[in-house]
């Protein structure tokens, strides 16, 4: 688990998407989660609220049995 320092830290660093998602990573374990609100776009406002709430974005059941659900 990051410190609130090292978080901190590394949003004041964070210059690219990519920064805010590889923290997010370092934060929860995972990969930021593919919602059907974000597709398309990178969820850089979802992103930062987790990391400043510090808990992961929810995630969203887009499959059921092989079929697309939305």
């Amino acid at each position: 688990m990051l410190s609130d320092k090292e978080i901190d830290k590394r949003l004041d660093e964070a210059t690219l998407p990519e920064d805010y998602e590889k923290l997010y990573i370092d934060m929860f374990g995972e990969k930021v989660p593919t919602r059907s609100d974000t597709w398309g776009e990178f969820p850089v406002d979802m992103i930062l609220e987790a990391i400043d709430k510090k808990k992961p974005i929810e995630k969203e059941q887009l499959y059921e049995e092989g079929k697309i659900i939305l």
